[in-house]
């Protein structure tokens, strides 16, 4: 039976993982703490800082009970004041005295207990399936939140309220770091949700109806909310990519030339602190965004934010050793080069894990939003410009026009990326077209802005500058305009319906209308018998896109398969296989909840049921493999066959699963008889429930895959070659 929870070992893993890095920073922590004469700077000094962003993001992710997570949030931040006072103190050469000593063994104590709540909280839900956990991602949380206000009654766990103030929480935090033109849509957003969840909060509180008019009224007007909150933040998080992103080596560069500089320098410790926390603000800002852009944005694909998020926290522990050899070369008077070359080696691991970091964002966000952002920021760096040419200020000048070049520079470089992620000839044709023309625009608007630079106030050289910066910002939008996707799959049958009559009949004159029948006509003929009305047999297809039975909170199961349903009973199953199977698995998956819990069915009915749906998940998966083949894109093809490839093997384990549970029908009469009735019916209970929780989780997961399938498919539909007589896969939206 262990061989049926395969899995749930990734996740298991990624989370003990996760668990056993914070304890190896929280053991170099501790050593820091308990050495009287450490100072800051140190890696066991950062290892500590790192312990407490750690553990916000854990807290956030992880506590379910708003109080708990604010308390424990109160704690992190108590402990940050704690250590910023024991640093004061073993700067001034008191870290022995009795207050300080008393500091570091609060601290420590503090951690422990943070530590063990937060590992407490993760274990809560080590072994749930993805209807039992919070969501991580935007998207995942949007999707509960969504999920609870169509059937609140559901939502057992909590997680729907949860995900809003999550959400909430997110956009007040994007609020403080992200460009002032976003700040006020987001904090609006954020006011309204809460404003309504409060209200609607008091309304499930006060039991009046789901679906009385109040309570419709204020879900919609929530979920209206939520799905604006959604995209505010993925414009913001998008243009802040653009803007944090524009230059990642600056600062490091810096760095280095300030470290071995010569010693006889004038204020070179000055300029060295002040370089080395540029740096460090820098890296943490873009590993910051960049964890804003996996788990904020419309990115899906769970390897890319799996891929961000790792690297990130990698470069966060690259940091703090690129200071340490900064400080050891600052420190050393000879500037060997052995204490150049281990800075540069670390200096060279920085700069390529950062750049990997780059090129994965790149691939997390949509491609024409992010030229579009880019181009809004080099039109404002347009603006910042003529106004310091106005003011006749060099400076400026030079700032602002660097600025467009380092975009424009950022955009060539996703713009290369989508040609090597494309196989679409006409696409890739076309795009390299306009990019070869975008950057032959760079070399005259550069020259034209040194002009400039040294001659604000000569107009013809300004007009000159003018003619190639606009000339650069037109090119831009013709890439943008290539990079936006056409969506023509998407088909809705009541376009087809056209309310004009033939040119041919409606150039003639109407035929002119009958007489009616006399009195005497009437009477004497009598009214004929009414046709039977004709017989209606509903195709196969057609019995599945019926609604599910609404599901009760003790039916998780049945949960699962009303949720993925709901998702997809928009679409007609006409034309589209992978619509049509994912229906009929519903149905089947809700048949199978009735039959585990013993209120219909026997034990064949169980196995064959596994048996079909186990044959069905193979299929499902031969039909994404069909349209990741034709798919030109090559992220999309990637992101589908990652969601379609564990299907196959979820469904093979419901099929051993169900056996298993089939085997517990009648298995108290074979118990030994030497056992009191008690005995054979706890042994009994206690089988049985671990079967069906088992086969419950298995069949979540088996839902919650073919959804993210499904989803999949639909945005790689807009990137296929012609499929002739291949699968059927129309998207068309059912009109009733």
């Amino acid at each position: 039976m262990q061989q049926c929870v395969n899995y749930t070992i990734e996740k298991d893993f990624k989370k003990d993982n996760a668990i056993k890095t914070l304890g190896n920073r929280l053991y170099q922590a501790k050593n820091w703490l308990s050495n009287s004469q450490a100072l800051e700077g140190t890696l066991a000094e950062r290892s500590l800082r790192m312990v407490l962003d750690d553990l916000r993001i854990h807290i956030t992710e992880h506590c379910l009970d708003e109080k708990q997570a604010d308390m424990l949030m109160q704690k992190v931040d108590a402990i940050s004041q704690m250590m910023n006072r024991l640093l004061q103190l073993r700067v001034q050469s008191k870290g022995d005295t009795s207050e300080a000593t008393s500091l570091s063994r609060n601290i420590s104590q503090q951690l422990d207990d943070l530590y063990r709540s937060l590992e407490y909280a993760i274990n809560l839900l080590r072994y749930t399936s993805d209807y039992q956990r919070p969501a991580t991602t935007v998207n995942g949380k949007v999707d509960q939140a969504q999920r609870w206000l169509s059937q609140p009654d559901l939502d057992q766990f909590g997680f729907g309220e949860f995900a809003i103030r999550s959400l909430i929480k997110i956009g007040r935090q994007l609020v403080s770091i992200c460009e002032l033109s976003y700040r006020r849509d987001l904090l609006e957003c954020c006011l309204n949700i809460e404003n309504l969840l409060l209200k609607y909060k008091d309304l499930l509180r006060r039991r009046l109806p789901i679906n009385g008019p109040e309570c419709v009224m204020i879900s919609r007007s929530l979920s209206s909310h939520i799905s604006q909150l959604q995209r505010r933040l993925q414009e913001a998080i998008i243009y802040q990519v653009s803007d944090d992103f524009m230059d990642i080596t600056s600062t490091i560069k810096i760095l280095r030339d300030v470290t071995f500089q010569s010693s006889n320098e004038p204020n070179r410790q000055e300029l060295f602190q002040t370089a080395m926390q540029e740096f460090i603000n820098h890296s943490s800002t873009l590993t910051q965004t960049a964890r804003l852009a996996a788990n904020g944005t419309s990115c899906r694909s769970k390897s890319t934010i799996e891929t961000i998020n790792i690297t990130a926290s990698q470069i966060n522990d690259l940091t703090p050793q690129v200071i340490y050899a900064a400080r050891i070369g600052f420190g050393d008077p000879t500037s060997s080069s052995t204490t150049e070359e281990h800075f540069d080696l670390l200096r060279d691991q920085w700069l390529t894990q950062m750049e990997y970091l780059r090129l994965q964002v790149d691939e997390a966000i949509p491609s024409d939003e992010f030229v579009k952002a880019c181009e809004e920021a080099i039109i404002h760096d347009t603006q910042q410009t003529e106004k310091a040419v106005a003011d006749l200020n060099p400076s400026i000048i030079i700032d602002s026009t660097s600025n467009i070049i380092r975009r424009a520079n950022r955009i060539l470089l996703v713009t290369y990326q989508e040609i090597e992620n494309s196989e679409d000839s006409t696409f890739t044709t076309q795009l390299q077209k306009v990019s070869n023309a975008f950057k032959e625009t760079f070399q005259p608007m550069i020259a034209a802005a040194k002009q400039l630079a040294l001659n604000p106030d000569n107009k013809l050289i300004h007009s000159k500058w003018q003619q190639t910066n606009n000339e650069l910002i037109d090119a831009i939008g013709n890439i943008r305009e290539i990079l936006q996707p056409i969506t023509t799959n998407l088909v809705n049958d009541i376009a087809h319906i056209s309310f004009y009559h033939d040119s041919r009949s409606s150039s003639r004159s109407p035929p002119p209308r009958p007489p009616l029948p006399s009195d005497e006509e009437l009477s004497a003929s009598a009214a004929p018998p009414r046709p039977p009305l004709p017989v209606f047999e509903p195709r196969d297809e057609e019995t599945y896109d019926k609604d599910l039975p609404l599901p009760q909170p003790n039916q998780p199961m049945l949960m699962a398969a009303h949720d993925l349903h709901m998702n997809i009973k928009q679409y007609s199953s006409h034309d589209n296989e992978l619509i049509a199977l994912a229906k009929k698995m519903t149905h089947f998956i809700a048949q199978l909840s009735l039959l585990i819990r013993g209120e219909t069915g026997t034990k064949r009915d169980l196995i064959s049921i596994s048996r079909e749906l186990a044959e069905m998940s193979e299929h499902i998966t031969y039909l994404a493999k069909q349209i990741a083949k034709e798919c030109t894109d090559r992220r999309m093809r990637t992101h589908l066959l990652q969601v379609s490839e564990r299907i196959p093997t979820i469904g093979t384990q419901l099929k051993i699963l169900s056996t298993v549970k089939a085997t517990m029908f009648g298995i108290y009469d074979f118990l030994p008889r030497s056992l009191s009735k008690n005995e054979r019916a706890m042994i009994n209970s206690e089988e049985d429930a671990e079967a069906t929780e088992m086969l419950i989780s298995n069949a979540q997961n088996l839902m919650q895959s073919i959804k993210e399938t499904v989803k999949a498919a639909e945005i790689a539909s807009d990137k296929l070659r012609p499929m002739d007589n291949k699968i059927r896969l129309r998207w068309t939206r059912r009109t009733r």
